[in-house]
């Protein structure tokens, strides 16, 4: 949702803004230290309304490159949070970050087919 909205906005204040919203209610639901998924997702929001900004990205597979990447980018920055600002012992689980960062992609192109006809149908 992050990385969508912050596209379709194409603001990097806006992008940055949800991202950490977005964040510090999952970092709130998942019982974490308050702001870690606040700080990974605002980096992301942010990235992803400055390519959102420069870059045409209506095409699938484009946004699915973009989801990835910037999936696989939010599982690195939350385990240096995790590890260097907090000092607990990360585990760097090799398949599970790429493998979850191909997940999200997958399940991200649905959504965003359906959300862009919402936003089409939208008067």
């Amino acid at each position: 949702m992050t990385v969508y909205f912050s596209l379709v906005v194409r603001n990097r204040s806006t992008g940055t803004l949800w991202g950490t919203t977005v964040g510090l209610l999952q970092d709130a639901v998942a019982h974490l230290q308050l702001g870690v998924y606040g700080i990974a997702l605002a980096v992301v929001g942010y990235l992803a309304a400055w390519v959102g900004r420069w870059f045409v990205v209506e095409h699938p597979l484009l946004r699915m490159v973009l989801v990835l990447a910037l999936a696989l980018l939010e599982h690195i920055l939350v385990a240096f949070i995790r590890s260097s600002l907090l000092a607990q012992p990360e585990t760097f689980a090799g398949w599970r970050w790429p493998l979850g960062s191909v997940a999200t992609a997958l399940l991200a192109w649905p959504v965003f087919l359906l959300l862009d006809r919402r936003l089409r149908s939208t008067p």
